[in-house]
């Protein structure tokens, strides 16, 4: 019998003038149902034509965003 190996945990990114990216097992609905994928980038901008996934749209856009999550204030989850 062969070990499977464990799964990569699931990691969110905020890229610098970008989308969020999320990486690993994760599933999404887009209101079209669920479906399982590995790496999936969400818009930021507010631009994008496939929102809430990434399209590109921030590219060559004044969009800003350093990528640094805002630290939480105290008594908010």
């Amino acid at each position: 019998m062969t070990e499977q190996a464990e799964p990569e945990p699931t990691r969110v990114e905020l890229r610098r003038d970008g989308p969020i990216v999320v990486r690993g097992p994760v599933t999404f609905d887009d209101g079209s149902g669920p479906i399982a994928v590995e790496r999936l980038a969400l818009c930021r901008c507010g631009r994008s034509s496939d929102a809430p996934r990434c399209d590109g749209s921030h590219k060559g856009s004044d969009f800003r965003a350093d990528g640094v999550v805002p630290p939480r204030k105290p008594g908010r989850p």
